[in-house]
C-alpha cells in the first residue's frame, strides 16, 4: 500500500485504518472484536497503536480499482464475486488470491459489483455480446458500433497500458440512443447508470472508476479540468 494508506485484510475484506466516523468497516471491527465503538477515547488510542503496528509491518500490496495490469503488461487481474481475482494472460485464464498473487495486487470493484465468472461457450457468448452491445448501438456507420464496444466494453480493463489517450465523444440529436447505448456498457461492468450533472470535485472523489460516462456534456464543458 502507499505510505499513509494502511489497511487490515481480514477474511478477504479490506479495512482501512483511518480514524474517521465514516469508516464503518473499522467501527464494525472494533465493535465485533472489542465491544467498543471507534468514537470512544480508549478505541481511538487502540486504533493509533494498530496504525503504528501496521506501519512497521506494511507489506508490498498495491491497491487497485476495477482491474489491474502487471508492470510488464502480461497479466490482467479482474476482481470476482467470489473474492478472488481472475488472472488473464496470453496463454491461460486462472483464479488467484486477492492480494497474495504474483504482482501483489489487491483489486476491488468500485461499485461493489464484481464479475461473476463461469466457463461458457465462447462462440455463443461472443455472439450474444455482439447482439446485445454492438448491434443495438445507433450509429449510421456500422463499423463505429465496434469502436464504441472496444472503447467502452474492452479497453477499460487495460486502461493502464495507455494513460494518455483521446476522449470518445458521442454526437447526435436528442433521443437518438446515445445515453441508452452508453449505459449498456456501464451496466455490463456493474457501474450503474451514466453520470449526469457531476461537479469536477465529485468526479475527482470517484477515483479510478474503470469506465466513466458523462451524459449531456457539450463542447463548452470540455475544459482542461
Amino acid at each position: 500500500m502507499k505510505p499513509g494508506h494502511l489497511h487490515v485484510i481480514l477474511e478477504g475484506h479490506r479495512v482501512p485504518l483511518v480514524d474517521a466516523r465514516e469508516n464503518y468497516a473499522l467501527a464494525k471491527l472494533m465493535i465485533d472484536a472489542c465491544k467498543v465503538s471507534t468514537i470512544s477515547p480508549v478505541a481511538r488510542a487502540a486504533i493509533q497503536r494498530l496504525q503504528v503496528e501496521a506501519a512497521g509491518k506494511v507489506g508490498r500490496m498495491h491497491l487497485k480499482k476495477f482491474s489491474a495490469l502487471s508492470p510488464d503488461a502480461t497479466r490482467l487481474y479482474v476482481p470476482l464475486h467470489s473474492g478472488e481475482l481472475l488472472q488473464i494472460t496470453a496463454d491461460a485464464i486462472a483464479t488467484v488470491p486477492n492480494g497474495e498473487n504474483q504482482d501483489h495486487y489487491w483489486v476491488e470493484h468500485p461499485g461493489g459489483e464484481p464479475l461473476q465468472y463461469s466457463m461458457v461457450d465462447l462462440k455463443v457468448e461472443l455472439a450474444n455480446f455482439e447482439r446485445l452491445l454492438v448491434d443495438t448501438q445507433a450509429y449510421s456507420v456500422p463499423s463505429m458500433r465496434w469502436l464504441l464496444a472496444m472503447c467502452a466494453a474492452l479497453f477499460p480493463y487495460v486502461r493502464d497500458s495507455c494513460a494518455a489517450r483521446f476522449l470518445l465523444e458521442l454526437i447526435g440529436k436528442t433521443q437518438q440512443g446515445k445515453t441508452s447505448g452508453s449505459q449498456r456498457h456501464t451496466l455490463l461492468h456493474g457501474l450503474g447508470s451514466v453520470k449526469g450533472d457531476y461537479s469536477i470535485a465529485a468526479l475527482a472523489a470517484l477515483g479510478d472508476f474503470g469506465l466513466l460516462v458523462l451524459d449531456n456534456k457539450e463542447h463548452a464543458n470540455f475544459t482542461q479540468e
